[in-house]
């Protein structure tokens, strides 16, 4: 059968996430993509920034105010897992919507 490129990254992506995910174990050395609700103003961003900068092993935090997003990277110290990511949001006063795994930029 010979399936597009396009729906083989797809198909890819789906089940690392649900290889990684559905443990609720976060790999490191792995760049996440973060949507979150209610994210709206500079403010928001850097409280969600401050709140995920102090958790120990994420790093290259990147807020995007615009798509409601944030990217980050969890490294050899992260000892957590994709619920440590939620809970950080979630002292932060946001809703975290999604997390995948993404490609290294």
């Amino acid at each position: 059968m010979n399936v597009p490129m396009a729906w083989q990254s797809l198909l890819l992506g789906s089940l690392l996430t649900l290889l990684v995910l559905g443990t609720g174990a976060a790999a490191t050395n792995t760049t996440w993509l973060l949507k979150i609700n209610g994210m709206v103003c500079a403010f928001c961003a850097q409280g969600i920034q401050k709140k995920l900068s102090a958790v120990p092993g994420i790093s290259d935090i990147s807020v995007d105010m615009a798509t409601r997003t944030v990217r980050l990277r969890t490294g050899e110290g992260f000892r957590g897992n994709t619920e440590t990511i939620r809970q950080a949001i979630k002292e932060a006063g946001y809703v975290l919507q999604s997390i995948e795994p993404t490609p290294a930029r």
